[in-house]
């Protein structure tokens, strides 16, 4: 009998256990994963049939049980923006303008080399600036030119930074 042999055989109890375990930990995580996937892909749906109330919803569900999936977060943050833009209630519409940035500024800390989670918090400033308070517009220039630094060669953030400029009827560069 070897070493090995023998250790199995008088801790074979404890081994079950640690394998049983193992597996029950395994299957947690397994679980948790595809069930967030699954209430992404609802938030998904909702968002396809208008219903951006319930895609936040099933999106803060899939973030809690899948708390690394960038793309999550950024379609979570999303929703807010949809909802943000349809709000009438102004402290409401804060609301979801407020949770829109915090979302989109924990992108920007998941995946900073990424131009599109700047671009997301841009258009939440750009939108925070046509709609309450038109010194946001700077966080959203800010924010679209770190875009660009990103992804030099995406024509949305530079047409996305024109509108801003625009809005602010700064036509030089909105021009450049």
């Amino acid at each position: 009998e070897t070493a090995a042999s023998g250790f199995a055989s008088k801790n074979s109890s404890a081994l079950i256990g640690i394998t049983t375990l193992v597996f029950v930990i395994l299957q947690v995580l397994v679980a948790r994963y595809w069930t967030g996937d699954m209430y992404f892909k609802v938030g998904n749906i909702a968002v396809s049939t208008d219903n951006d109330i319930y895609s936040v919803y099933y999106y803060r569900k899939a973030v809690e049980l899948a708390p690394m999936r960038e793309i999550y977060w950024v379609k979570y943050g999303i929703g807010h923006e949809k909802l943000m833009r349809k709000e009438q209630d102004r402290q409401a519409r804060m609301g979801h303008i407020n949770e829109a940035l915090k979302i989109h500024s924990r992108t920007i800390a998941m995946n900073s080399m990424n131009g599109y989670n700047y671009n997301n918090i841009a258009r939440v400033y750009k939108f925070y600036g046509e709609a309450v308070d038109g010194n946001k517009y700077a966080e959203s220039i800010r924010n679209y030119e770190e875009a660009i630094k990103r992804d030099p060669n995406n024509a949305y953030f530079g047409l996305d930074l024109c509108s801003v400029y625009i809005n602010m009827r700064q036509w030089d560069k909105a021009m450049e």
